[in-house]
């Protein structure tokens, strides 16, 4: 199979990017701006591949480059490259492929995933897709859940396995078929400071005001979550599979290497919980005890106050390398996040800080969010949100922005008797699944009857009540 890969210019040591954008192509074989070379290159299969490049190329320098790209270069998701492609010699995939038509882009995908699942060094994973692919041949169908199952697993295997990269897999049209949390932290970096991924690799010296963790974590976090990404979305997306285990015990293995300790206590937060816990690249043992720890005694206070009907989160993940914990712009305009919640992702949690306090500060906060009955939808009447929450519009950082009229807010006290500080209050306030996961983080037995109602009503499960304060 023949693929085009175009990976960013950390890949090489000659500063070479290389790209495919119509928008960008000039009539002009090769062009100059900003001292930038730009070399228009005609494929055989007639699409145009562009070399740019701060030094001059000569001919030989273009054919190496090409040829480099051609045969050397790691694999990529592109969605309409069937032209490029030919048929995969996976057999499960020739079966498929002649059970029934395709059109072009499936048939594209269902090749792709014949000759990445001819790269999968895992016995159990490769089985699990073939068993899968036989089964779509024999029934002349695949669903989409089915598709997009067998794609994530491959991905993932392969990705923790190292032979390919989910951060650098940049498509023919120059743009990332899936952002992952990665790609848009590297992208924010490079629109707001200038700094470049492989500068970030490199650079012991970030600007402190941007990495609030320090570069050592940063660079850690990044040289290893796109080894990880697709694994972490398949169990957020699959997390009863048999594979989502399967993947974790890998990972697993992975810790023991360094904290046997650790992965025995994550281990049984996955049995007990079936939820499935990242690290960060760079911790203290004595913090990781003491973060699992937390998490497995607050864990048992939701499964115990529900009767084991909360939705505990597939994944939580303690990676430094999210957009969220640095972009201001984010939490309603009013601060960047400690943590955040995946509703619409079966309530997978991160956290910006692997640490205790950050995780009691967050934790029931937001698996309130994961487990918010209405998700600010459908609020009785009775209930008027423009007295009880209303807003004020201000500025910040050049644009408008609504934020809670404090001090004319309602229920008020009702926060204050259930001990939660003061400077945490307003927040609840931007809408209902703020006000009842703030009100989680309370005392929430020195509710009034009234104020319990009224948050049930906004989404908050009532078994909610038989949890203990936080301590």
């Amino acid at each position: 199979m023949t693929w085009i890969p175009f990976p960013n210019s950390s890949m090489y040591d000659d500063g070479i990017n290389i790209y495919s954008d119509a928008d960008v192509l000039s009539d002009a074989a090769v062009a100059t701006t900003n001292q930038m070379h730009s070399y228009t290159v005609n494929l055989p299969d007639g699409r145009k591949l562009v070399l740019r490049s701060q030094k001059e190329l000569t001919p030989q320098d273009i054919q190496t480059q090409v040829k480099k790209i051609l045969n050397n270069s790691p694999r990529t998701r592109v969605d309409n490259r069937s032209v490029l492609l030919k048929d995969t010699n996976d057999p499960h995939v020739q079966a498929f492929l002649k059970t029934f038509k395709l059109t072009d882009q499936m048939k594209s995908r269902m090749i792709e995933l014949g000759d990445n699942l001819e790269l999968v060094q895992d016995p159990a994973i490769k089985q699990y897709v073939t068993d899968k692919l036989d089964a779509a041949a024999q029934t002349r169908k695949v669903s989409v859940a089915d598709m997009e199952e067998m794609e994530m697993l491959v991905d993932a295997a392969n990705e923790f396995s190292g032979l390919y990269s989910h951060f650098r897999n940049i498509g023919m049209d120059g743009q990332l078929k899936e952002f992952s949390d990665v790609d848009k932290f590297a992208r924010y970096l490079k629109k707001n400071e200038d700094i470049y991924t492989d500068e970030l690799i490199h650079n012991e010296n970030l600007p402190a005001q941007f990495v609030r963790k320090g570069s050592i974590s940063l660079k850690s976090d990044l040289n290893r979550d796109p080894h990880q990404y697709s694994m972490k979305q398949y169990m957020k997306k699959f997390p009863d599979s048999p594979m989502a285990d399967h993947l974790y015990s890998k990972y697993l293995d992975r810790v023991a290497k360094n904290n046997p300790e650790g992965k025995a206590k994550l281990s049984n937060l996955n049995q007990q919980y079936n939820v499935k816990v990242f690290i960060p690249a760079r911790y203290s043992k004595v913090k990781c005890d003491q973060v699992l720890d937390y998490l497995d005694k607050e864990f048992t206070q939701w499964k115990t106050a529900s009767n084991g009907t909360a939705k505990m989160p597939p994944v939580v993940d303690f990676s430094s390398l999210k957009t969220n914990w640095y972009d201001k712009s984010s939490a309603y305009g009013q601060s960047a996040s400690n943590a955040y919640s995946e509703p619409y992702n079966n309530g997978s949690l991160a956290f910006s800080y692997f640490d205790v306090p950050t995780v009691q500060t967050s934790l029931r906060h937001e698996m309130t969010h994961s487990n918010d009955l209405k998700l600010g939808n459908n609020i009785s009447s009775k209930y008027n949100l423009n007295e009880i929450m209303p807003k004020k519009t201000v500025n910040i950082n050049g644009r408008d922005v609504a934020v809670p009229d404090y001090e004319n807010c309602k229920f008020q006290d009702e926060f204050r008797n259930a001990g939660l500080p003061e400077d945490r209050i307003p927040y609840a306030y931007n809408n209902p699944k703020e006000f009842i996961a703030r009100a989680s983080e309370g005392d929430m037995s020195k509710y009034s009857p009234e104020f319990k109602e009224m948050l049930i009503e906004f989404g908050m499960p009532e078994w909610m009540f038989n949890m203990k304060k936080i301590n």
